[in-house]
């Protein structure tokens, strides 16, 4: 039977790391095997002639609209005492 997946991999990598964030794509196309992958198969789906680089924006676009649309954090102000 295969291990379960460590939930904390990228937690504990330092390629999850903040700053990976700040880098210029180049920089964490080669740093970031998961930016990597995703970078790779928005490749392959334009050179397939499967979508138009506009297409894979706009689907870029909305994915992340989308998600922060759906998952909303709740603000929490703290409770005043008089």
């Amino acid at each position: 039977m295969p291990a379960e997946p460590d939930p904390y991999f990228f937690e504990n990598q330092q390629l999850a790391s903040p700053e990976l964030n700040r880098l210029r794509p180049e920089a964490r196309y080669v740093r970031d095997p998961l930016f990597k992958s995703l970078v790779d198969s928005l490749y392959n789906l334009i050179r397939a002639g499967d979508m138009t680089p506009t297409e894979v924006r706009e689907a870029a676009l909305f994915a992340a609209t989308r998600y922060e649309t759906l998952h909303v954090t709740p603000i929490l102000f703290p409770t005043r005492t008089v």
